[in-house]
């Protein structure tokens, strides 16, 4: 059966409505995920980033280390058995200085921590360092020793040193060989790399003491101790190197940053930059995709409301249309109606030998009426059930026959006939059945008809079957046929079908073929 066709604007409007909203949800969690990966992205940059800077960095440390280390382990040697007061050995500090330009000074402390000789000119003589933490710790039988960064008494600018023990032959402690490093040699590699301006750079000593610091005031403010911190306490024994996520000691800031172990030194290298920063270019972007999400949302919304306009515009037409259409099949309803009861009354006043015709034209009415009234109640004008038209017809034909004839419908739900296919063969079957009833069973007073409807293939097949005396050769042949005959074949053109008429029953005491079969084959559209 055809479902009967209704106005459809809330159903299409919130099925517009719904495809939006799932549109734009859709979208929001794509531009939230696209975000969340870029930020992540953002932030997995800045870590491999810095973990290329720690190793170029940790590379320059051990550049100036092992240049320091060299000249320190040549000097301490040549100073086992040689007096540390020697006044030449002032000036051989000074010209060594030419060839080591990484070094900013060396200096030469006896057994009680007083400077003998250095590279400096104007270092005091007598200076004394026995207060100082590198000499403390050769004091005690360290060999070699980094201190932090510090402030030069002489020079006045930011230095680390590198010192090593002086012993004679037999190994007792003489004194101590001292070569310090300024800061300015790491600003003048922290120049060649691309750093942002809050990008700290940090060369610590595993007990906490820094002896290179990027972000930092030349003031008298002492540094702070990392010793306490987590990369000292958790991540450097853990692995030598590695990334850390921690807040500055410095600037309280929360910082994203990769660390190294100097190799062969008790140092490590720290590239930390400012997580705010990352994220502030991470924002900028967030800023112009969000931005375009909002036009983009802000389009869909105009176009689904445009949308929605049209569709409540053209369902307005049309539920217009539905209108004046069923108002039409109504009309045609009911005057096929009246022409019914002309022709009745017509009828009524001839003669019984004359009312064939009319009975007739009363059921090609009547079967145009069924045609009509079907739309009527279905509501859909575009189409008609096949299945349902067959079945009311042969109810209303089966009607007329009384009990002498069976008439019987076998159809294939769901076949729709386009409108301009209904009615031709609505009147083809009204026909085929009504030649049946008339010309198939003369010396009867009993018999069956039997209709069907189905499809093979794209084609759809009707068939009008009786098991009455079927056709003869003359009418199969199309050399002879009455008016219903020609109006079925008219019809059966106009369908664009194929029409056969043949004998189905087989020849029985010396009687030809009977039970009559007429077949159309057309093509649905």
């Amino acid at each position: 059966m055809l479902t009967p066709s209704r106005p459809v604007r809330a159903d299409a409007t919130w099925r517009l409505l719904l495809i939006a909203l799932l549109s734009a949800i859709s979208f929001t969690i794509y531009t939230a995920w696209s975000l969340y990966q870029t930020r992540t992205a953002h932030i997995e940059d800045t870590f491999q980033r810095n973990e290329v800077l720690a190793e170029l960095l940790e590379e320059q440390a051990l550049k100036v280390l092992s240049e320091a280390q060299g000249v320190l382990r040549y000097l301490s040697a040549e100073l086992t058995s040689r007096d540390l007061h020697d006044p030449s050995l002032h000036q051989e500090l000074h010209d060594w200085m030419n060839y080591f330009p990484d070094l900013s000074q060396l200096w030469v402390l006896d057994q009680d921590g007083r400077v003998t000789a250095s590279s400096v000119t104007e270092a005091p003589q007598g200076f004394d360092f026995s207060a100082t933490a590198l000499y403390h710790a050769h004091a005690r039988g360290a060999d070699v020793y980094v201190s932090g960064l510090r402030k030069g008494a002489v020079s006045e600018r930011w230095l680390f040193s590198v010192s090593m023990a002086v012993r004679d032959g037999q190994g007792a402690f003489r004194g101590v060989v001292v070569a310090s490093v300024e800061r300015d040699y790491f600003e003048a590699v922290y120049a060649r790399l691309t750093l942002a301006p809050n990008d700290n750079i940090i060369i610590t000593k595993t007990d906490g003491n820094v002896i290179a610091l990027r972000l930092r005031d030349d003031g008298d403010t002492p540094l702070p101790s990392f010793g306490q911190t987590r990369l000292i306490t958790e991540y450097l024994p853990q692995a030598p190197q590695g990334r850390l996520h921690m807040t500055s000691l410095l600037d309280d800031e929360l910082r994203l940053g990769a660390y190294r172990s100097i190799r062969g030194w008790p140092l490590a290298v720290i590239v930390t930059s400012s997580k705010q920063d990352v994220l502030a270019l991470w924002r900028e972007d967030a800023i112009k995709t969000v931005s375009a999400l909002v036009i983009g949302l802000s389009l869909l919304f105009l176009l689904t409301w445009w949308t929605a306009k049209a569709i409540q515009t053209k369902e307005a037409v049309l539920r217009q249309r539905s209108i004046l259409l069923n108002e039409i099949h109504h009309r045609v309803k009911n005057n096929l109606a009246i022409i019914q009861s002309l022709l009745m009354l017509e009828a009524s006043k001839v003669v019984p030998e004359a009312r064939s015709g009319y009975e007739d034209s009363l059921s090609r009415v009547e079967a145009m009426a069924l045609v009509h009234e079907i739309l009527y109640q279905s509501e859909n004008f575009a189409g008609l059930d096949g299945g349902d038209y067959i079945n009311r017809l042969c109810t209303v034909l089966a009607a007329s026959t009384g009990n002498r004839i069976t008439l019987s419908a076998d159809v294939e739900p769901r076949i729709v006939l386009e409108l301009d296919q209904a009615m031709p063969l609505a009147l083809l079957v009204n026909e085929a059945v009504s030649n049946s009833l008339k010309h198939a069973f003369p010396e009867r007073q009993n018999g069956r008809i039997a209709v069907r409807l189905h499809r093979q293939g794209s084609d759809i097949v009707v068939e009008v079957e009786d098991d009455g005396i079927g056709f003869s050769s003359e009418v199969r042949q199309g050399k002879k046929s009455n008016l219903g005959l020609r109006l079925i074949r008219s019809l059966a053109a106009q369908l664009d079908g194929a029409l056969t008429l043949e004998n189905v029953l087989p020849a029985q005491d010396n009687r030809p073929a009977s039970g009559g079969l007429l077949r159309l084959r057309f093509q649905s559209c």
